[in-house]
């Protein structure tokens, strides 16, 4: 009789029951939200399309920076000021580099008005958010073609 009490002599029925229930319920059909719809023209569709694009660009040029910086060669242990120098002393890979600097802060720049959008809704407030976003991001984005263009060992 002591063992009827215990909780694990009642786990199989437990269970057993809620199977049953389980399937004996009907199925709910609960609303699925839909996707935003892809914009069709404007602003908004070349931001979309840039997004894509960009997103597919630095997944290679980022694996590759990955590849060549950290595991090629020696990996992080070469990386030193004389390794950037002679990098950069080929203007392909300044080029690269620009590449992705640009190609990620503009990404990272339409993620986040994206989320500003979203989430301000008065358009004052808006308008400063998105100004100092665009600032910080010019700034930040001519900071680094600046090193890029001007580097010297």
């Amino acid at each position: 009789m002591g063992s009827l009490l215990e909780w694990r002599a009642w786990l199989p029925a437990v269970a057993s029951a809620f199977a049953v229930a389980a399937v004996s319920v009907p199925s709910l059909t609960l609303p699925r939200p839909q996707p935003p719809a892809r914009p069709v023209g404007g602003v908004e569709f070349l931001g979309w399309a840039f997004m894509r694009v960009s997103g597919i660009l630095l997944l290679f040029l980022v694996l590759g920076h990955f590849v060549i910086m950290h595991l090629m060669d020696g990996g992080v242990n070469r990386v030193n000021a004389t390794f950037v120098a002679q990098r950069w002393a080929n203007f392909g890979w300044r080029v690269y580099d620009f590449l992705m600097l640009a190609l990620a802060m503009g990404h990272g720049v339409w993620g986040m008005r994206t989320v500003l959008l979203d989430f301000i809704h008065r358009p004052t407030r808006r308008f400063w958010a998105l100004a100092t976003l665009y600032t910080l991001s010019g700034v930040l984005l001519a900071l680094g073609a600046l090193v890029l263009l001007t580097f010297r060992p």
